[in-house]
């Protein structure tokens, strides 16, 4: 294991041990990166409770990494652990001049990053969702260019026989993580695009013929979740999202 990450955990244990709810305003996160105009948005959150046993399966991240929390100011502020809830749609980080892992208050950042091990760095960014009674929520970049290419990552939790789960403990409810897309354009709004390729094409009714045939002659089989990010690359660069 990374020495760093190591030195983490140990921190992290021992953060968890000494946790006590609370609502900490303005505590010390180090200096910024100033990659924007401050205004002066502070960085707030909850004391956050770790748990094996309740809320371990709730993280898109397996571990914690290194990454940055950017504020409504445009200001980039770097964290020495984050992972992100995907369970509630939170931010949860440790922050090492309080020792402690706290829930990030949603509203003072835009976005964060995570430097995952392996993958290089995961930007996600607070995106709303739906066109009535907006809702935010946090939205992995996978592609920009003229358009951009959003994932959200969400876990759910259902019900399901007995087993025993990793910690060996009798366990009747299993989460899974649920991936859905959305395209979005310069008018910030997000249209959800769905795997296959009849769903794909469905998104050009006058240009199909033309989008089937640029998709075939880049040999492109894979019509799946995974393999959107490619296939919306293609299409940008080609001009059929203009």
């Amino acid at each position: 294991m990374n020495p760093n990450r190591l030195i983490l955990c140990i921190s992290i244990i021992i953060g968890m041990a000494t946790q006590v709810a609370a609502q900490i305003d303005d505590f010390s996160w180090g200096e910024s990166l100033h990659t924007g105009n401050s205004t002066g948005i502070r960085l707030t959150g909850d004391k956050y409770q770790f748990s094996l046993t309740h809320n371990a399966n709730y993280f898109y991240h397996t571990v914690w990494n290194e990454g940055t929390l950017t504020t409504r100011d445009g200001e980039t502020h770097p964290v020495v652990g984050v992972r992100y809830d995907a369970f509630n749609d939170e931010v949860v980080v440790y922050n090492d001049h309080v020792k402690g892992l706290f829930v990030v208050d949603k509203y003072a950042i835009t976005g964060f990053s995570v430097m995952a091990p392996g993958e290089g760095v995961q930007t996600f960014r607070k995106m709303a969702i739906g066109t009535t009674g907006k809702s935010e929520r946090f939205l992995e970049v996978l592609y920009e260019g003229e358009v951009t290419l959003f994932r959200s990552n969400r876990i759910f939790k259902r019900k399901t026989a007995l087993y025993r789960n990793k910690l060996g403990q009798l366990d009747n409810q299993v989460y899974d993580l649920v991936h859905v897309y959305f395209i979005c354009t310069d008018d910030q709004v997000l249209k959800r695009i769905n795997p296959g390729r009849k769903s794909i094409l469905s998104q050009f009714p006058d240009q199909k013929k033309q989008v089937r045939r640029l998709l075939r002659s880049y040999q492109i089989s894979d019509y799946s979740l995974n393999g959107i990010p490619v296939i919306v690359k293609i299409l940008d660069e080609k001009g059929y999202f203009h």
